[in-house]
C-alpha cells in the first residue's frame, strides 16, 4: 500500500510543483530515473531466482512463458478492445497499463512461496521488454508513435 500510494503522491507533487510543461521538457531525463529506479527494485526481486532456474529449468521456463502469455496476452486483447472505444494512442496507452501491472505488490501482501516468487521475478521480463517489443510490432503494422494519425 504504502509503496504505491507513496508513488501516486509523489507523482501529484511532482505534476504541481513542475507543472505539466516542465516535465514534458524532461521527460527523458524522467525516463532515465525511472529506469534506475527499476533496476534498484528489480535487483532484490531476483534475488536466489539463477539459483531456482537453475535447480528447475523445466518449472522456470514454464513460469517464464506463463508471465510473457499473461502479459503480452492482456496487452493485446485490451488494445485490441480499446482500439474500437478510443483513440489508438490511447489504446495503446490501456493495453500497455494493463499487461504491465505489477503483480510484484503480491510478493507484499502474501505470505512467501517459492513458487509465486519465481513467478514474480520472471515476470518482470515481459514488464522491461513489451515497450521495446510492441514499439517495434507497432512500426511493423504502422500504427506505432511514429505514425500518427488524428486523435493520438
Amino acid at each position: 500500500f504504502w509503496m504505491l500510494a507513496g508513488g501516486v503522491v509523489l507523482g501529484i507533487v511532482l505534476r504541481r510543483t513542475l507543472g505539466a510543461r516542465r516535465i514534458a521538457e524532461g521527460a527523458r531525463a524522467f525516463d532515465g530515473v525511472a529506469a534506475i529506479l527499476m533496476v534498484v527494485f528489480l535487483v532484490p526481486v531476483l534475488d536466489g531466482v539463477w539459483d531456482r532456474v537453475l535447480a528447475d529449468p523445466a518449472r522456470a521456463g514454464w513460469l517464464a512463458v506463463l508471465g510473457v502469455a499473461l502479459n503480452l496476452g492482456g496487452n493485446l486483447a485490451v488494445r485490441g478492445l480499446a482500439g474500437r472505444m478510443t483513440t489508438p494512442g490511447r489504446a495503446r496507452t490501456l493495453g500497455l497499463l494493463f499487461g504491465n501491472r505489477n503483480i510484484s505488490v503480491l510478493l507484499a501482501a502474501l505470505p512467501f512461496q517459492p513458487d509465486l516468487a519465481l513467478f514474480v521475478a520472471l515476470g518482470q521480463i515481459p514488464i522491461y521488454a513489451t515497450p521495446a517489443i510492441l514499439s517495434a510490432l507497432d512500426r511493423h503494422s504502422g500504427k506505432g508513435p511514429g505514425n500518427r494519425r488524428s486523435g493520438d
